[in-house]
């Protein structure tokens, strides 16, 4: 759902009406749609109801406020939690509820703690405020948390702060017990020990049901593991992947930090706490078949990749090949590596949308086509926003492309950008 956390699922008790409960959440903002759940068989209502609301804010207020209470013609007390990403499937997580305070910020490498703090306590009563900084050397590694006390607050922050700090909601950190699961076979579809011909997600890394001593001889081979020191990893799936799933697996490998997967091209991004783990995680998930027929190809962002293999049709324009993509409609250049974050930028583009927003995955599938892209986003809540790459040749080259063009459905201006305001 966009934006993020603006679904609730209620537990309301039969009975529930659609007019009472748009009613009673129409206080806190505007609301786009409310289902009421009911049997397929009978009609009968289930005693639940799903809530959409236009921003996060008005989620996060509406579900502080009516958490708890009854609403006009309706005798049940009122159960509202944000509801599950469809993607993720149901869940039963006593830590569900931090993922409402806790945002995953990007940080200039500048920044300390009391930085990161001034800037997003503005939004409100913040618990606290963690910057990842490097093992060895103690460098900011240029990502943090911010936990607030409230959700309405990390609400306001997601959507108010500056948009260089690219806000997501973190998951809860994991617990030592999960730690230890995820290498017992506590992982759901990635058992070793489960029959791989129930399960086309199955199979296994070697990894699972392991005593105690193999577990210790896992985290010495990441500790020995050489590394480039580079905590990124490119990793191109099968299309139709879920982003769920493969973050899951690529948690088996400690250390996971984010999973970004645009589900349409097959195409991720993630990240681990220290180049040891990336290392691993490419040692062992490259060529690794999954689900069952597809091998992942997992390299470094520098490294680039080769040819996908799953029935994307190639072209060559000039000497430039080129691949058709489900999400656009012309064929657009391979793939190239995203450049480093902290790279200088030599040209800014200037980003429309219409006639709504087109998710930050597709656009960086597809300007960062064009080499040397190192950053492209949409302003929180809006259907614009900004391209930046190291090179004004290959800025020009996506404008050439892209601008006019349609992306998952929408038509997008790509122009560029007047400087920075100093």
């Amino acid at each position: 759902d966009l934006p993020a956390n603006s679904r609730l699922f209620v537990i309301c008790g039969k009975g529930a009406e659609d007019s009472a409960f748009r009613e009673a959440f129409s206080k806190y903002g505007e609301v786009e749609d409310v289902w009421v759940v009911k049997d397929r068989r009978t009609n009968e209502d289930k005693g639940v109801v799903y809530v959409k609301m236009s921003k996060t804010s008005e989620a996060a207020l509406a579900m502080e406020s009516l958490n708890g209470q009854k609403i006009p013609n309706h005798h049940g007390t009122l159960k509202v939690v944000v509801a599950s990403n469809k993607s993720e499937g149901s869940r039963n997580d006593a830590r569900e509820e931090e993922k409402t305070l806790r945002l995953f910020v990007i940080v200039p490498k500048t920044y300390n703690e009391a930085d990161l703090r001034k800037e997003f306590e503005q939004f409100g009563d913040l618990e606290h405020v963690n910057i990842v900084t490097d093992r060895n050397t103690g460098n900011n590694k240029g990502f943090g948390y911010v936990k607030y006390r409230r959700p309405y607050h990390a609400a306001l922050a997601f959507e108010g702060c500056d948009p260089s700090f690219k806000p997501k909601f973190a998951d809860p950190p994991r617990s030592k017990n999960d730690h230890d699961n995820s290498f017992n076979g506590g992982a759901g579809g990635f058992g070793g020990n489960r029959d791989r011909s129930n399960d086309r997600y199955g199979g296994g890394m070697g990894m699972d049901r392991s005593p105690r001593g193999a577990r210790g001889r896992l985290f010495l081979n990441i500790m020995m593991s050489p590394s480039n020191n580079d905590t990124r990893l490119q990793i191109v799936a099968s299309p139709g992947l879920s982003n769920a799933y493969l973050a899951r697996l690529a948690n088996l490998v400690p250390g996971l930090e984010y999973c970004d997967l645009n589900e349409q091209t097959g195409m991720a991004y993630v990240r681990y706490t220290s180049p040891q783990c990336a290392a691993y995680a490419r040692d062992k998930l490259d060529g690794f078949e999954y689900p069952i027929g597809s091998r992942l190809m997992v390299r470094y962002p520098e490294e680039g990749t080769e040819a996908r293999g799953y029935g994307s049709k190639r072209y060559v324009c000039g000497s430039e090949p080129r691949e058709r993509v489900q999400y656009c409609n012309i064929p657009l250049p391979l793939p190239q590596p995203l450049r480093t974050e902290d790279s200088l930028v030599e040209q800014r583009l200037f980003i429309v949308c219409q006639p709504a927003a087109v998710q930050e995955q597709i656009l960086r599938d597809a300007f960062c086509r064009f080499g040397n892209l190192i950053d492209v986003y949409l302003l929180a809540g809006r259907n614009y926003g900004y391209a930046k790459y190291a090179t004004k040749e290959d800025a020009m080259r996506a404008i050439q492309s892209l601008h006019g063009q349609n992306l998952a459905g929408q038509r997008i201006k790509v122009l560029e950008a007047e400087p920075p305001k100093s």
